[in-house]
Order: C-alpha cells, then sequence, then structure tokens
C-alpha cells in the first residue's frame, strides 16, 4: 500500500467520523428545537417525578414521544402526560443517541391489598385487543379474558396467580350493584422488557365471580381485609371521642376546610398540642392542618374524577385514636 492511498484512506475515515458528528449535532438541535413547539409538554412527569417530553398523539390510545437529551425513559415507566396517565411500552435509541418511545394510554387504575394489608392503587392498562396490533400473532386476547399491563415495582411485587382484582361496578337482574370481578391467571416479567431499567409486568386475567361476603363493593376490592382484622388486642383501634365534619364529595380544582367535632364540649383539652392529619389512597391530594381544621386541595386533574380518599386524623402520641373520612372528587359543577 502506498503512501499516498494510505493517507488518503486515514482521510476518508476522519471524513466519515466528521460528518457522523455533524449529523448528531444536527439531530440534536433539531430536538431542542421542539422545545419552543407546542408538543414539548414541560408539565409532564415520569414514575411521579418532573420531567419533560416531546410528544406526538398516533391515536386515541397512543402517543409517540422523545427524550430530551440528559434525561432518560424505560419500558414500563408511568409517565402522566398531556392530562392522562400513560405506561411507557416500546423504547428504542438511534444512531445519533436520540431516545424514542411510544406510551399507551392507562385505562384503569388497578386497586388492591398487599401482604400488609395496605391499599395500593396503581394506573394501568386492561386490554381486550383494542391496543394490541391483531396482526401479531403471539397475542391471544379471548372473550373472557384480558392481557393487563402494570409498572413492575415494590408496590406490585403483591400480585399473584389467583389473586383477584376489581375491574368495575355493574348490576344484576335485580338492579343491585356488583362487582366486576377479574383472576389473574398468568404472570410475566419478561415479555415486552427489552434494555437497562426496563420493568414492564404483563399479566393475564379472566372474568371470575363476585363474593358479597369477602368482596367489597364500598372500597372496590376483592377479598377484602380490613385494617383491625389481624390486630393482637394491644393494636386494636381505641374507640375516639371525635369525627370529622365537612363535604362527602369535592370538585377537582376545589379546596376545603375539614375540621374536627368532639363528641362532648370541653373535650379537647388534652389533645389540642398532638392532633395530626394525613390523607390516604391518594398521595396528590394536598392538605394544610391547622390543629383542629385541615384545608384539603383538590388538583384539577380530570383523571381524579370518580377516585375517593379517606381524610384521617388521629392523636399524634397514639395513632390508635383516630377518626377517618371518606370523600368522593366529582367534576366541576
Amino acid at each position: 500500500m502506498s503512501t499516498d492511498f494510505a493517507t488518503y484512506k486515514e482521510y476518508l475515515k476522519r471524513t466519515l467520523r466528521w460528518e457522523k458528528c455533524l449529523d448528531k449535532i444536527d439531530a440534536e438541535e433539531a430536538i431542542d428545537e421542539l422545545a419552543n413547539t407546542g408538543n414539548y409538554q414541560s408539565d409532564a412527569q415520569r414514575n411521579g417525578v418532573s420531567q419533560p417530553l416531546i410528544t406526538q398523539r398516533k391515536s386515541s390510545n397512543k402517543c409517540k414521544v422523545i427524550v430530551p437529551r440528559g434525561d432518560q425513559l424505560c419500558i414500563g415507566d408511568w409517565v402522566y402526560v398531556l392530562g392522562e396517565n400513560w405506561l411507557c411500552m416500546e423504547l428504542y435509541i438511534d444512531e445519533y443517541g436520540v431516545t424514542y418511545g411510544e406510551l399507551w394510554m392507562c385505562n384503569h387504575q388497578f386497586k388492591y391489598q398487599n401482604f400488609d394489608k395496605e391499599i395500593i392503587q396503581k394506573w394501568g392498562i386492561i386490554d381486550d385487543g383494542t391496543y394490541s396490533n391483531v396482526m401479531d400473532k403471539s397475542i391471544n386476547v379471548t372473550d373472557n379474558s384480558f392481557k393487563c399491563y402494570i409498572s413492575r415495582d415494590e408496590q406490585t411485587n403483591c400480585l399473584f396467580v389467583d389473586k383477584r382484582l376489581a375491574i368495575d361496578i355493574l348490576y344484576d337482574k335485580n338492579g343491585k350493584p356488583i362487582l366486576e370481578v377479574g383472576k389473574i391467571t398468568v404472570l410475566d416479567t419478561k415479555t415486552g422488557n427489552y434494555g437497562d431499567g426496563s420493568h414492564l409486568l404483563t399479566f393475564k386475567m379472566k372474568h371470575d365471580v363476585y363474593a358479597p361476603e369477602v368482596d367489597s363493593l364500598a372500597e372496590m376490592l376483592c377479598d377484602y381485609i380490613t385494617p383491625t382484622e389481624g390486630r393482637t388486642e394491644e393494636e386494636t383501634p381505641k374507640q375516639s371521642h371525635f369525627t370529622i365534619d365537612g363535604k362527602t364529595s369535592l370538585a377537582i380544582g376545589s379546596r376545603r376546610t375539614y375540621k374536627i367535632v368532639f363528641d362532648t364540649p370541653n373535650d379537647d383539652d388534652d389533645l389540642v398540642n398532638r392532633i395530626a392529619w394525613e390523607v390516604k389512597d391518594n398521595t396528590r391530594i394536598s392538605l394544610t392542618p391547622n390543629s383542629y381544621e385541615c384545608l384539603v386541595e383538590i388538583p384539577l386533574s380530570e383523571d381524579l374524577i370518580g377516585s375517593t380518599f379517606t381524610l384521617a386524623c388521629y392523636d399524634g402520641q397514639d395513632d390508635t385514636v383516630r377518626s377517618e373520612y371518606t370523600v368522593e372528587v366529582v367534576a366541576i359543577g
């Protein structure tokens, strides 16, 4: 090989590397320019943490996203964007290092109890074939079963085969409300997970029978165990001498003050400096406690409509002395 040819060959290699570098810079600058368009969603959240995304709706239940430089996205991530809850179902990084993903809109908030009987609520997808590509022969959905998707984490590690989950409220032939129930038949922690950090949980669920003796219609929970069941005698809650007073329903975007009402007058002398407030079942509800009163604020989010949360006040030195109050979130007007 002559010296001139070797020099020319090295020149070509450097030119190709430089052109690839320029292409990557152009791609990154093009993504940065999208931050000035309506596709840039600065209020997006990933797993509950603020992270802007660039979005493009594909259909009523699917959305393409581009991840800005310096940020990450993984298959199985829960994403809140465009006023809706989504799961990241597909992800790839192109030759320029740009991350692209596809989100599927969540259509169900799964509610269940973990092994400690704590109530968990997680957004996920129940797919009867609407989301799935009918040309994909690996997907087999029958009339009596559904394919479901949810983020795999500590809160979903308690799901197991034969666990029963409430889907919706239906009515029997006598007009009485009953739960539509599904039972998990298959758990799949591998299918659909590609790349580092992927944490998608896929499971199949078939219809099951509502059992009013163990299922709670009010709580929308199957095989419901109340927090007091299984306590030792020392752990049994004491009878509280106060209750919570306020509206039983709040509209999205509103705020209301709830207060303690004591069973007998002047029954609050010892509690005045110890009262504490908390909200259960919904971490997006804001509280501003002020001794015997508490300001409750509901976010202006339509996905909260129809949900419920539990407002609780208790003795800060003895949380078994408590009162709880269930509030429903409704639409404006």
